[in-house]
């Protein structure tokens, strides 16, 4: 193992000390062969945990959604056999009870629908974004600085993109394995704490916060970093 992830301070939680490499994007939500030069960070056994445990649930539910072609073939190729394992049970069956058959506002076709616990989403993608701020910039975001990501509304989206076009010149734009993650991110150069970040996940998957108001849809991830100020009354 490398020295760079080794005995180090963790990427994501700067307070514990990194027992080895992790991959930014876990590599199952890939196929086999677009798995290689992958973005790493180091990390710490805990936090490597907690984003794992994420990490198993999403690499089997994000498929589902996926409108990209690799989707379909991890969801035919990996994701049966991730569900047929003894640990994510509760997941198999959450699938198969909750899923809905609904029409989409002015579109005849009638699509299937499935469950998520959202907030997965944007705990997973908060551990992405820290690994993606030393990855490109190498900054350590400190234990004061607010890390927020999750689905985005329109407006949300309309507000991400335009803080990425106000300094378009200093962004990072990657698309990891053929268009399975598509990202833009861009940080702040007077305050390094500072950055937004817009993911595409499988070309784009559609989120709805209720199933019985699909006007309310996200294709779309955002990521935010700031320092929050210090209260009163510690100063």
């Amino acid at each position: 193992m490398s020295k760079k992830y080794k005995a180090k301070p963790c990427v994501y939680c700067v307070t514990g000390i990194s027992a080895a490499p992790d991959h930014v994007f876990a590599r199952e939500f890939f196929l086999k062969h677009q798995r290689n030069n992958l973005p790493k960070v180091r990390a710490c056994e805990a936090c490597n945990n907690k984003k794992s445990a994420l990490e198993t649930y999403l690499t089997i539910i994000l498929p589902f959604g996926g409108r990209h072609a690799d989707a379909i073939d991890n969801l035919t190729t990996q994701v049966p056999r991730r569900l047929a394992h003894r640990a994510n049970a509760t997941t198999s069956i959450q699938l198969r009870d909750g899923q809905r058959q609904i029409s989409e506002p002015g579109q005849t076709p009638i699509v299937t629908s499935f469950p998520i616990e959202g907030e997965k989403i944007g705990q997973l993608f908060q551990f992405i974004v820290r690994g993606l701020m030393w990855h490109h910039w190498q900054v350590l975001l400190r234990p004061d600085t607010e890390v927020w990501a999750g689905c985005l509304t329109e407006r949300g989206l309309n507000a991400h993109r335009s803080l990425l076009a106000q300094h378009e010149r200093r962004c990072v734009s990657r698309s990891l394995g053929d268009g399975t993650f598509i990202y833009v991110g861009q940080r702040r150069t007077d305050d390094l704490d500072i950055s937004v970040s817009l993911f595409s996940i499988y070309g784009g998957i559609k989120f709805a916060s209720d199933q019985q108001n699909t006007n309310k849809i996200s294709l779309f991830i955002g990521g935010v970093t700031r320092r929050v100020p210090p209260h009163p009354a510690s100063q």
